[in-house]
């Protein structure tokens, strides 16, 4: 599944987002736009975090 357009309507919205990754991990927070094509960042409580939009497995909006 193409993740891309869940993505751009959370950045535009200012939504937070639940992100779950291939390699198992999970990230909640507000997505933002990343510094490479097909990059996203999400800012976490515990910081900025960049992941490829191909290796999102889940994804919801919270």
């Amino acid at each position: 599944m193409d993740y891309n357009a869940k993505l751009q309507q959370a950045i535009h919205a200012g939504a937070k987002i639940q992100v779950h990754l291939i390699s198992g991990e999970t990230y909640q927070g507000q997505c933002l736009l990343g510094d490479r094509p097909g990059y996203y960042s999400i800012q976490t409580g515990r910081g900025l975090f960049s992941f490829p939009s191909w290796a999102i497995k889940r994804l919801k909006n919270l």
